[in-house]
């Protein structure tokens, strides 16, 4: 049987991507998956990243003779978008250094793609996380080549200058399908690009890792686990556990909210201990003045600095009492959806794109700004009763709603349709 040869391009992350591929995989073996720049997030702690990847590759440490950047150099005065991107530098009020060095960029790049990619004969080509850098690459691919462009969130929300949104419009337009999660971020996505790319959009949502999800349901009612889980880590095993957000980027906003969760009465903070997860996205001058400020206040604190394996991310989820999702922005959570799997409270912003859960009857406490976080937690230590949701479906609706035999059939049909 023929296989289709598909290459991940751009932010290529083992959160998204390991799933993503291996839940398509088990439903059709007709597909294989190369990856370029790979990120293993799990730090070599998930082997089957191994089982998923058909090929691994690192295009941007390909070089080329200067015979051949001389070739490339002029195959790329006949490219039309290179005359467009360059008049679009000029106008930036770039010097001759400045266009020096983007030219030279521009050859490699494209010398990578007609030296590189192109002769390895992948069938789609699906860039992941459309900002400027990571669709490079796109540009210079040949008229009439498969390809995806899909949007995670942070992409969307959090990368918003002109001079980005610029090169992402020109890929856009070149792109055969581009993906997103939910209509909610749909509607977004037409603000910034125009609604003119609608007749390309494809929903699909990124495909869940399930383990956690038996585990949890393993570790449910296993106190003993639960309270070594807390011992371990230094939560007082007494405490109502509020966690907040789900990794160390500064748009989550963590010392805002442990400054208004500081505010509480002490009757109220004795109580409580706050978890921040901030295995990743870390940023050394951020997390220094995190910590410092955590020295500051009168609340119990407790930082995971490295790699969670999966059953203590399980546990961590069933202690979790209130998760606290009040970032700048954000994309779909598996953090949200893991602690409501759970039976736990989530505290998320109004403003976040999270119509999903809404839909599917799947509680959470919705607030619309940070002011609003004391009353709500005091409301909810006050009445403990409903910290642990009553709703005996909630299982069946996330996974009806999220699990990957809900949600791969999308990216099945994607990939089938465009190789029409």
């Amino acid at each position: 049987m023929h296989k289709f040869k598909i290459i991940s391009l751009g932010l290529s992350q083992s959160n998204f991507l390991t799933q993503l591929y291996s839940e398509v995989k088990k439903r059709e073996d007709k597909f294989t998956f190369h990856v370029n720049d790979f990120k293993d997030l799990s730090q070599g702690n998930l082997d089957y990243n191994k089982q998923v990847f058909d090929s691994k590759h690192c295009f941007h440490k390909k070089d080329f003779s200067k015979i051949i950047q001389f070739q490339v150099l002029i195959s790329l005065f006949f490219k039309n978008i290179f005359w467009v991107f360059l008049w679009f530098e000029l106008r930036q009020g770039k010097n001759i250094n400045q266009l020096i060095k983007f030219i030279k960029k521009e050859v490699k790049t494209k010398a990578r793609v007609d030296k590189v990619i192109v002769p390895l004969g992948f069938d789609i080509y699906h860039f992941h996380f459309c900002i400027k850098e990571n669709l490079k690459f796109l540009h210079y691919l040949p008229k009439g080549s498969r390809i995806v462009c899909s949007f995670w969130g942070s992409d969307l929300y959090r990368v918003k200058d002109s001079y980005n949104g610029f090169y992402v419009q020109k890929a856009l337009e070149k792109a055969s399908r581009i993906t997103i999660q939910t209509p909610e971020m749909g509607a977004d996505l037409f603000k910034v690009y125009g609604s003119h790319i609608k007749k390309k959009m494809v929903y699909a949502q990124f495909a869940i890792e399930t383990e956690i999800y038996k585990l949890i349901d393993l570790y449910q009612n296993d106190d003993k686990k639960l309270s070594e889980f807390k011992e371990t880590y230094g939560i007082p095993t007494e405490n109502i556990v509020l966690t907040i957000g789900y990794n160390a980027n500064v748009y989550f906003g963590h010392i805002e909210i442990l400054d208004h969760i500081n505010q509480l009465d002490k009757s109220i903070k004795k109580q409580i201990t706050c978890v921040l997860p901030l295995t990743y996205s870390r940023n050394e001058e951020y997390l220094k003045k995190l910590y410092n400020y955590i020295d500051l206040i009168d609340v119990n604190v407790v930082c995971f600095d490295s790699f969670i394996p999966h059953e203590d991310i399980a546990k961590l989820r069933l202690v979790t009492d209130i998760q606290i999702q009040l970032p700048v922005s954000d994309a779909l959570s598996a953090s949200v959806t893991e602690v409501l799997y759970a039976g736990n409270t989530v505290i998320a912003g109004d403003w976040l794109p999270y119509g999903i859960f809404k839909r599917n009857e799947i509680p959470m406490l919705l607030i619309d700004s940070l002011d609003s976080l004391k009353i709500e937690i005091t409301r909810l230590i006050d009445n403990p009763e409903q910290l642990k949701s009553i709703d005996v479906d909630i299982k069946s609706k996330i996974e009806n709603s999220f699990f990957p035999d809900a949600t791969t059939k999308a990216w099945l049909d994607l990939y089938n349709d465009i190789l029409v």
